[in-house]
């Protein structure tokens, strides 16, 4: 049941009540002698710091019962050197101790990153780093390169050393089989001048500890958003080997020519139970529904809410951190139209700041609408209210590529599951017609060739033997077409109307259209007075009912345009709209 009054925007903890601290969040600061620790938990009745020896021990060495100070920070001082050591933090509430933590802003962690690390950061830079300085490209040069680490060099024939590795970005004169240039000397001649990294930042289901499985993720499951992840390391064991490494291939980029850009997933987070955020403050960091459960506007289980202040301002840190502490020049944005826009016109303030060339660009989409007003969200739609932040084009996208006929079969643990094969499926890329994560794993698909669609099935998915599960499909495209769109001209106008030119046509159309918005905004102030009415009321309405009306009103807004003469699919070309689209746009 949905509050249709309330707009279903709700988070379980107020921000205004909240402290914000002023200064730059730091849960660990090694200064030899002593550390200081300090986590945000301001609703907390008490807070704990717990010492290991190791990322694995089960009994910690040390404990220390930490104390409250201003701006809602909990703070305990270790008066001894404990370089090498590993941390959690844990907070009661409600009588109850929350499972252990990492932090939210952990900055080097262990294997596996459930542990933080007590480090030297003079130790985690290489030799030079120092000097190192990113090449200045203009903006009319930007040719950019997408490269996930174990992809780019762990192929037998890659002749690169460390496959998979960071390191690998470090080695030069490698060479197949046929005494083709491979790795970092392959990118010099391709006349990129950015290399977009898949997501580097610590993520989850990758098991560190078992490397030798030959796991597979891009990384889309964030866990530590401040940490380098391990699975790219040599020792994935050692805290410092990871950022040093990491270090080593931004110096080596750097060296060859290349500004580095990171792609950023602060849309969602791995499974929320297993964050520091829902372990330090629940409900706060995330857009949560009336009912305590999570919105889920990413398709991966859970959205974050960065109009929350600390959230913001934890974006900002984060982001300030990697361009200063690991010299990149640039982020893309997973799913940036969960973010609203203030928060990204913020980000783009701090970081221009810093470095006036920083690109900043992302997906102005996310996989379904997010509990946040779509006029404030960076929607590729609002991309005139964003300062210096670009979006990805999918118009243009699937314009060139068009639609893909595919055949599929779709198997949960193996199995074959009913309803999951299908045959000479027509599918439009960017079209969202299926499973959140399907087409985007066929972009690049071979014709004729069988290629594994790893998904999981969103938790509201209306066949509920199948909601949040794990699924593989086995796809092969039989035949990729390119969109044709029709020539705007005299020709085109008079096959689609009664007029002989194309200005008779754009002139009748543009009249229909501003009657359309004239009797749209009719209609809209006598709902306006209608939501007033239902504002004062209390009354639960099925989403299902919600999403009937929804509907009813877009076909009959396509009713009156018909009546006007003006069909919706003539509508949606000029406007640039989707029927989808309009659905989103009257929710209530």
């Amino acid at each position: 049941m949905g509050t249709l009054a309330a707009a279903l925007m709700v988070s379980c903890a107020s921000d205004g009540t909240l402290p914000v601290p002023e200064a730059t969040l730091e849960e660990c600061v090694y200064m030899g002698d002593k550390t200081e620790f300090t986590v945000w938990a301001p609703d907390a009745e008490a807070a704990q710091l717990r010492l290991y020896r190791s990322a694995s021990d089960e009994a910690a060495f040390k404990i220390v019962n930490m104390k409250l100070g201003k701006d809602g920070l909990w703070k305990a001082v270790v008066k001894e050197d404990v370089k090498g050591a590993f941390y959690t933090f844990q907070v009661q509430k409600d009588g109850q101790w929350l499972e252990e933590t990492e932090g939210i802003a952990a900055k080097a962690v262990g294997v596996n990153g459930m542990r933080g690390a007590v480090i030297d950061w003079d130790e985690t830079d290489p030799e030079g780093w120092e000097d190192d300085r990113s090449p200045e490209i203009k903006p009319s040069d930007i040719i950019v390169y997408e490269l996930q680490h174990r992809d780019f060099s762990i192929h037998e024939t890659s002749g690169v050393n460390n496959k998979g590795k960071y390191l690998a970005l470090t080695e030069e004169g490698t060479l197949n089989p046929d005494g083709l240039s491979t790795g970092i000397d392959h990118l010099k001649e391709l006349g990129v001048t950015y290399v977009q990294l898949l997501p580097s930042t610590d993520f989850a289901t990758i098991d560190e500890t078992r490397l030798e499985d030959n796991q597979y993720n891009w990384g889309y499951e964030p866990l530590n958003y401040n940490a380098v992840e391990g699975s790219f390391s040599t020792d994935p064991y050692d805290p410092v080997v990871r950022i040093k490494e990491f270090k080593q291939m931004v110096q080596a980029l750097h060296k060859a020519g290349f500004r580095v850009i990171l792609d950023v997933v602060y849309n969602h987070t791995t499974n929320a139970a297993n964050t520091g955020f829902e372990r330090t403050m629940p409900g706060y960091f995330y857009r949560m529904r009336p009912d305590g459960t999570f919105f889920d506007g990413s398709g991966c289980g859970n959205e974050t809410a960065s109009e929350q202040a600390m959230f913001r301002k934890y974006m900002i840190e984060s982001l300030e951190w990697w361009m200063k502490e690991y010299h990149i020049d640039g982020f893309r944005f997973d799913l940036m139209a969960i973010h609203d826009i203030e928060t990204m016109n913020e980000i783009s303030s701090r970081l221009h700041a810093i470095d006036p060339d920083v690109v900043i660009y992302g997906e102005g989409w996310a996989a379904s609408a997010p509990a946040f007003p779509a006029e404030k969200i960076a929607l590729k739609a609002n991309t005139h209210m964003l300062d210096k932040v670009g979006a990805f084009s999918d118009n243009i996208r699937d314009a060139l590529r068009g639609p893909l006929d595919c055949s599929n079969a779709g198997f949960m643990d193996g199995v074959a599951f009913p309803g999951g094969s299908g045959s000479d499926y027509p599918l439009t890329i960017g079209s969202g017609a299926f499973i959140p994560g399907f087409e985007e794993a066929l972009i690049g698909a071979e014709i004729g060739k069988e290629t594994d669609v790893n998904v999981t099935f969103p938790e509201e998915y209306q066949a509920e033997e199948l909601a949040g599960k794990a699924a593989v499909f086995k796809c092969t495209v039989k035949e990729i077409k390119e969109k044709e769109l029709p020539e705007l001209d005299d020709e085109f106008a008079s096959e689609v109307s009664e007029f002989d030119t194309l200005a008779e046509y754009k002139a009748d159309v543009k009249v229909k259209l501003e009657e359309g918005k004239a009797k749209e905004a009719k209609d809209a102030k006598e709902a306006a007075v209608i939501e007033a009415i239902i504002a004062e009321a209390e009354m639960d309405i099925p989403e299902a009912m919600v999403a009937t009306q929804q509907r009813q009103m877009v076909d009959e807004f396509a009713q009156r345009m018909q009546m006007q003469g003006l069909t919706m699919e003539q509508y949606f070309q000029f406007t640039g709209a989707s029927y989808e689209q309009m659905v989103e746009q009257v929710k209530p």
